[in-house]
Protein backbone atom coordinates (compact mmCIF):
# COMPACT_ATOMS: atom_id res chain seq x y z
CA UNK A 1 0.00 0.00 0.00
CA UNK A 2 1.23 3.55 -0.71
CA UNK A 3 3.10 5.37 2.00
CA UNK A 4 2.78 9.05 2.76
CA UNK A 5 6.56 9.15 2.64
CA UNK A 6 6.81 8.42 -1.06
CA UNK A 7 8.37 11.19 -3.14
CA UNK A 8 7.82 11.42 -6.91
CA UNK A 9 10.90 10.01 -8.62
CA UNK A 10 10.55 11.51 -12.11
CA UNK A 11 11.78 14.95 -11.06
CA UNK A 12 13.94 16.42 -8.34
CA UNK A 13 11.10 18.89 -7.76
CA UNK A 14 7.80 17.20 -6.96
CA UNK A 15 4.42 18.65 -7.84
CA UNK A 16 3.73 19.21 -4.13
CA UNK A 17 6.99 21.07 -3.65
CA UNK A 18 6.20 23.34 -6.59
CA UNK A 19 2.75 24.08 -5.15
CA UNK A 20 4.23 24.80 -1.72
CA UNK A 21 6.29 27.72 -2.99
CA UNK A 22 4.87 30.72 -1.17
CA UNK A 23 4.54 32.69 -4.40
CA UNK A 24 2.25 29.92 -5.71
CA UNK A 25 -0.17 29.75 -2.80
CA UNK A 26 -0.27 33.18 -1.16
CA UNK A 27 -2.77 34.63 -3.65
CA UNK A 28 -5.15 31.73 -3.05
CA UNK A 29 -5.31 32.58 0.66
CA UNK A 30 -4.67 36.33 0.67
CA UNK A 31 -7.51 36.95 3.13
CA UNK A 32 -6.16 34.35 5.55
CA UNK A 33 -2.43 35.08 5.69
CA UNK A 34 -0.12 37.99 6.47
CA UNK A 35 0.71 40.73 3.97
CA UNK A 36 3.41 39.55 1.58
CA UNK A 37 5.48 41.12 -1.18
CA UNK A 38 8.00 39.58 -3.59
CA UNK A 39 11.30 40.57 -5.17
CA UNK A 40 12.50 38.70 -8.25
CA UNK A 41 16.11 37.66 -7.77
CA UNK A 42 18.63 38.02 -10.58
CA UNK A 43 21.20 35.33 -11.46
CA UNK A 44 23.91 37.66 -10.16
CA UNK A 45 22.23 37.94 -6.78
CA UNK A 46 21.71 34.18 -6.61
CA UNK A 47 25.41 33.71 -7.32
CA UNK A 48 26.16 36.08 -4.46
CA UNK A 49 23.98 34.03 -2.09
CA UNK A 50 25.63 30.82 -3.28
CA UNK A 51 29.18 32.11 -2.89
CA UNK A 52 31.34 30.82 -0.04
CA UNK A 53 31.88 32.89 3.13
CA UNK A 54 29.66 35.51 4.73
CA UNK A 55 29.98 39.05 3.40
CA UNK A 56 27.66 41.93 2.61
CA UNK A 57 27.40 43.49 -0.85
CA UNK A 58 28.53 47.03 -1.51
CA UNK A 59 25.59 48.85 0.04
CA UNK A 60 23.89 51.86 -1.49
CA UNK A 61 21.98 52.53 1.74
CA UNK A 62 24.13 55.54 2.61
CA UNK A 63 21.26 57.09 4.53
CA UNK A 64 21.15 54.00 6.73
CA UNK A 65 24.83 53.13 7.03
CA UNK A 66 27.54 55.73 6.64
CA UNK A 67 30.11 52.98 6.21
CA UNK A 68 30.21 49.57 4.62
CA UNK A 69 31.64 46.61 6.48
CA UNK A 70 35.08 47.03 4.97
CA UNK A 71 35.36 50.69 6.06
CA UNK A 72 36.11 49.61 9.60
CA UNK A 73 39.89 49.75 9.72
CA UNK A 74 42.68 52.01 10.85
CA UNK A 75 43.96 54.84 8.67
CA UNK A 76 46.88 52.77 7.33
CA UNK A 77 44.49 50.31 5.69
CA UNK A 78 41.93 52.76 4.30
CA UNK A 79 43.21 52.38 0.74
CA UNK A 80 43.07 48.58 0.97
CA UNK A 81 39.55 48.78 2.36
CA UNK A 82 38.42 51.02 -0.48
CA UNK A 83 39.96 48.64 -3.00
CA UNK A 84 38.18 45.65 -1.43
CA UNK A 85 34.91 47.58 -1.43
CA UNK A 86 35.18 48.08 -5.19
CA UNK A 87 35.38 44.32 -5.62
CA UNK A 88 32.19 43.64 -3.65
CA UNK A 89 29.03 42.91 -5.65
CA UNK A 90 26.35 45.57 -5.69
CA UNK A 91 22.58 45.20 -6.17
CA UNK A 92 21.12 48.73 -6.06
CA UNK A 93 17.83 47.81 -7.79
CA UNK A 94 17.10 44.91 -5.43
CA UNK A 95 18.18 47.00 -2.45
CA UNK A 96 15.88 49.86 -3.44
CA UNK A 97 12.93 47.52 -3.95
CA UNK A 98 13.54 45.96 -0.54
CA UNK A 99 13.58 49.39 1.13
CA UNK A 100 10.29 50.34 -0.50
CA UNK A 101 8.63 47.08 0.55
CA UNK A 102 9.87 47.40 4.14
CA UNK A 103 8.38 50.90 4.28
CA UNK A 104 5.09 49.67 2.79
CA UNK A 105 4.84 46.82 5.31
CA UNK A 106 5.35 49.00 8.38
CA UNK A 107 9.12 49.08 8.87
CA UNK A 108 9.84 45.45 9.83
CA UNK A 109 9.64 42.32 7.69
CA UNK A 110 10.18 38.56 7.86
CA UNK A 111 12.31 37.25 4.94
CA UNK A 112 12.27 33.90 3.16
CA UNK A 113 12.87 32.46 -0.29
CA UNK A 114 10.41 30.29 -2.22
CA UNK A 115 10.17 27.71 0.57
CA UNK A 116 12.45 28.44 3.49
CA UNK A 117 13.20 31.20 5.95
CA UNK A 118 16.72 31.62 7.38
CA UNK A 119 15.55 30.58 10.83
CA UNK A 120 18.77 28.69 11.50
CA UNK A 121 20.73 31.96 11.28
CA UNK A 122 18.57 34.01 13.66
CA UNK A 123 21.50 33.91 16.12
CA UNK A 124 23.40 36.37 13.93
CA UNK A 125 20.68 39.01 14.17
CA UNK A 126 20.90 41.76 16.78
CA UNK A 127 17.27 41.03 17.72
CA UNK A 128 17.83 37.27 17.95
CA UNK A 129 14.94 36.67 15.55
CA UNK A 130 14.17 37.20 11.85
CA UNK A 131 12.84 40.75 12.15
CA UNK A 132 14.57 42.89 9.49
CA UNK A 133 14.53 46.67 9.14
CA UNK A 134 16.85 47.10 6.15
CA UNK A 135 18.36 45.25 3.22
CA UNK A 136 21.63 44.42 4.99
CA UNK A 137 19.74 42.63 7.77
CA UNK A 138 18.15 40.44 5.10
CA UNK A 139 21.36 39.84 3.16
CA UNK A 140 23.23 38.72 6.27
CA UNK A 141 20.50 36.30 7.37
CA UNK A 142 20.23 34.77 3.90
CA UNK A 143 24.01 34.40 3.52
CA UNK A 144 24.30 32.68 6.92
CA UNK A 145 21.57 30.07 6.47
CA UNK A 146 21.85 26.41 5.45
CA UNK A 147 18.10 26.35 4.82
CA UNK A 148 18.53 29.04 2.18
CA UNK A 149 21.32 27.01 0.58
CA UNK A 150 18.83 24.15 0.22
CA UNK A 151 16.33 26.41 -1.56
CA UNK A 152 19.07 27.63 -3.89
CA UNK A 153 19.66 24.06 -5.06
CA UNK A 154 16.46 24.48 -7.12
CA UNK A 155 17.44 27.80 -8.72
CA UNK A 156 17.74 26.20 -12.16
CA UNK A 157 14.21 24.80 -11.99
CA UNK A 158 12.16 27.72 -10.67
CA UNK A 159 12.21 31.51 -10.57
CA UNK A 160 13.76 32.26 -7.20
CA UNK A 161 12.08 35.04 -5.26
CA UNK A 162 12.75 36.92 -2.06
CA UNK A 163 9.55 36.94 -0.04
CA UNK A 164 9.07 39.73 2.51
CA UNK A 165 6.21 39.37 4.98
CA UNK A 166 4.90 41.95 7.41
CA UNK A 167 6.44 41.33 10.82
CA UNK A 168 4.23 40.35 13.75
CA UNK A 169 5.37 39.30 17.22
CA UNK A 170 3.70 35.91 17.11
CA UNK A 171 3.42 33.70 20.17
CA UNK A 172 5.21 30.38 19.43
CA UNK A 173 2.75 28.55 21.67
CA UNK A 174 -0.06 29.17 19.16
CA UNK A 175 1.64 27.83 16.05
CA UNK A 176 0.61 24.39 14.80
CA UNK A 177 1.64 22.09 11.96
CA UNK A 178 -1.13 20.12 10.28
CA UNK A 179 -0.81 17.02 8.08
CA UNK A 180 -3.08 16.25 5.13
CA UNK A 181 -3.30 12.98 3.18
CA UNK A 182 -5.72 12.41 0.28
CA UNK A 183 -7.24 15.78 1.08
CA UNK A 184 -8.02 14.67 4.63
CA UNK A 185 -6.63 16.33 7.74
CA UNK A 186 -5.31 13.49 9.88
CA UNK A 187 -2.70 14.88 12.33
CA UNK A 188 -1.78 18.11 14.12
CA UNK A 189 1.25 18.95 16.23
CA UNK A 190 2.39 21.85 18.37
CA UNK A 191 5.21 23.52 16.41
CA UNK A 192 7.19 24.73 19.41
CA UNK A 193 7.66 21.17 20.62
CA UNK A 194 10.58 22.05 22.91
CA UNK A 195 8.42 23.99 25.38
CA UNK A 196 5.47 23.24 27.66
CA UNK A 197 2.49 25.61 27.72
CA UNK A 198 0.07 24.57 30.43
CA UNK A 199 -2.84 26.60 29.03
CA UNK A 200 -2.83 24.53 25.82
CA UNK A 201 -4.18 21.54 27.77
CA UNK A 202 -7.40 23.44 28.51
CA UNK A 203 -7.67 24.82 24.97
CA UNK A 204 -6.82 21.61 23.14
CA UNK A 205 -10.37 20.64 22.13
CA UNK A 206 -11.21 24.20 21.04
CA UNK A 207 -8.00 24.46 19.01
CA UNK A 208 -8.73 21.14 17.31
CA UNK A 209 -12.24 22.23 16.38
CA UNK A 210 -10.98 25.60 15.10
CA UNK A 211 -8.27 24.08 12.88
CA UNK A 212 -10.55 21.33 11.59
CA UNK A 213 -13.25 23.86 10.71
CA UNK A 214 -10.79 26.22 9.00
CA UNK A 215 -9.31 23.39 6.96
CA UNK A 216 -12.72 22.20 5.77
CA UNK A 217 -13.97 25.67 4.84
CA UNK A 218 -10.86 27.44 3.51
CA UNK A 219 -8.09 25.01 2.56
CA UNK A 220 -9.63 21.72 1.46
CA UNK A 221 -10.34 21.69 -2.30
CA UNK A 222 -8.60 25.07 -2.65
CA UNK A 223 -4.96 24.10 -2.25
CA UNK A 224 -4.07 22.21 -5.46
CA UNK A 225 -2.42 19.16 -3.83
CA UNK A 226 -3.89 16.22 -1.94
CA UNK A 227 -0.88 15.41 0.27
CA UNK A 228 0.81 18.26 2.16
CA UNK A 229 1.29 20.01 5.49
CA UNK A 230 0.23 23.50 6.46
CA UNK A 231 1.27 25.72 9.34
CA UNK A 232 -1.35 27.78 11.10
CA UNK A 233 -1.32 30.48 13.77
CA UNK A 234 -4.21 31.17 16.14
CA UNK A 235 -4.72 34.56 17.72
CA UNK A 236 -5.86 34.94 21.33
CA UNK A 237 -9.47 34.76 20.15
CA UNK A 238 -8.57 31.66 18.06
CA UNK A 239 -8.76 33.40 14.71
CA UNK A 240 -6.64 31.35 12.26
CA UNK A 241 -3.91 32.68 9.94
CA UNK A 242 -2.04 30.57 7.42
CA UNK A 243 1.73 30.75 7.73
CA UNK A 244 3.11 28.17 5.32
CA UNK A 245 2.66 25.00 3.26
CA UNK A 246 5.16 22.16 2.94
CA UNK A 247 5.15 18.89 0.98
CA UNK A 248 4.31 15.73 2.90
CA UNK A 249 7.80 14.40 2.40
CA UNK A 250 10.71 13.34 4.61
CA UNK A 251 12.39 16.73 4.47
CA UNK A 252 9.48 18.30 6.35
CA UNK A 253 9.85 18.42 10.13
CA UNK A 254 7.15 16.34 11.85
CA UNK A 255 7.69 17.85 15.32
CA UNK A 256 5.97 15.57 17.87
CA UNK A 257 5.41 12.77 15.36
CA UNK A 258 7.77 10.25 13.81
CA UNK A 259 7.46 9.55 10.12
CA UNK A 260 6.60 5.92 10.79
CA UNK A 261 3.67 7.03 12.97
CA UNK A 262 2.31 9.10 10.13
CA UNK A 263 2.07 6.20 7.73
CA UNK A 264 -1.49 5.45 6.71
CA UNK A 265 -2.26 1.71 6.51
CA UNK A 266 -4.92 2.27 3.86
CA UNK A 267 -4.67 5.61 2.13
CA UNK A 268 -8.14 5.24 0.61
CA UNK A 269 -9.97 4.86 3.92
CA UNK A 270 -11.69 7.85 5.47
CA UNK A 271 -9.79 9.22 8.46
CA UNK A 272 -12.22 9.11 11.36
CA UNK A 273 -10.13 10.73 14.07
CA UNK A 274 -7.48 13.46 13.93
CA UNK A 275 -4.40 12.80 16.08
CA UNK A 276 -3.56 16.08 17.87
CA UNK A 277 -0.38 16.25 19.93
CA UNK A 278 0.88 18.94 22.25
CA UNK A 279 3.62 18.90 24.89
CA UNK A 280 1.71 17.83 28.00
CA UNK A 281 4.30 18.28 30.76
CA UNK A 282 7.52 20.08 31.59
CA UNK A 283 9.21 16.70 31.81
CA UNK A 284 8.25 15.97 28.20
CA UNK A 285 9.55 19.38 27.12
CA UNK A 286 12.85 18.73 28.88
CA UNK A 287 13.19 15.39 27.13
CA UNK A 288 12.43 16.94 23.73
CA UNK A 289 14.95 19.70 24.34
CA UNK A 290 17.70 17.24 25.20
CA UNK A 291 17.02 14.83 22.35
CA UNK A 292 15.74 17.09 19.57
CA UNK A 293 17.75 20.31 19.72
CA UNK A 294 16.41 22.79 17.17
CA UNK A 295 18.78 23.13 14.21
CA UNK A 296 21.35 20.91 15.92
CA UNK A 297 23.31 20.69 12.67
CA UNK A 298 23.42 24.48 12.40
CA UNK A 299 24.97 25.34 15.75
CA UNK A 300 27.51 28.14 16.00
CA UNK A 301 30.33 28.93 18.42
CA UNK A 302 29.30 30.68 21.62
CA UNK A 303 31.69 33.57 20.93
CA UNK A 304 29.92 34.20 17.63
CA UNK A 305 26.60 34.41 19.45
CA UNK A 306 28.16 36.74 22.04
CA UNK A 307 29.43 39.00 19.29
CA UNK A 308 25.97 39.16 17.71
CA UNK A 309 24.11 40.09 20.89
CA UNK A 310 22.60 43.54 20.82
CA UNK A 311 24.59 44.95 17.92
CA UNK A 312 23.82 46.04 14.38
CA UNK A 313 24.73 44.05 11.30
CA UNK A 314 27.66 46.37 10.59
CA UNK A 315 28.95 46.21 14.16
CA UNK A 316 28.66 42.42 14.14
CA UNK A 317 30.70 42.15 10.96
CA UNK A 318 33.27 44.52 12.45
CA UNK A 319 33.49 42.41 15.62
CA UNK A 320 33.83 39.21 13.62
CA UNK A 321 36.61 40.70 11.50
CA UNK A 322 38.48 41.92 14.59
CA UNK A 323 38.15 38.49 16.25
CA UNK A 324 39.47 36.76 13.14
CA UNK A 325 42.41 39.18 12.93
CA UNK A 326 43.15 38.63 16.61
CA UNK A 327 43.14 34.88 16.02
CA UNK A 328 45.62 35.26 13.19
CA UNK A 329 47.89 37.33 15.45
CA UNK A 330 47.77 34.68 18.17
CA UNK A 331 48.56 31.94 15.67
CA UNK A 332 51.53 33.94 14.42
CA UNK A 333 52.87 34.42 17.97
CA UNK A 334 52.47 30.70 18.62
CA UNK A 335 54.53 29.92 15.58
CA UNK A 336 57.32 32.17 16.85
CA UNK A 337 57.23 30.44 20.25
CA UNK A 338 57.42 27.02 18.58
CA UNK A 339 60.48 28.11 16.64
CA UNK A 340 62.27 29.12 19.85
Amino acid sequence: MPSILETPSNSSLSSAKKSCQINNWVELFREHTVKTRFVNLTPEFLNYLSADSIFLPNSNCKTVYENTVDNYSDSDSDSDSQSEEKNLPSFPAIEQEIREIIHTLGGRVFPKLNWSSPKDSAWISASGNLSCVDANDIFLLLKSSDFIVNDLSYKDEVQMKLCLRKWYDLQPSMEFRCFVKNNQLFAITQRDHLNYYEFLLELKSKILYCIKDFFGEKIKNTFPENDYTFDIYLTKDLKPFLLDFNPLEKETDTMLFGWEELRVSNAEEEIKEIEFRIVESQQEANFNSSSQMAFSTNRVPKDAIDMSSGVSVIDFMKNMTEQMQAGLTIDSDDEEIDKE
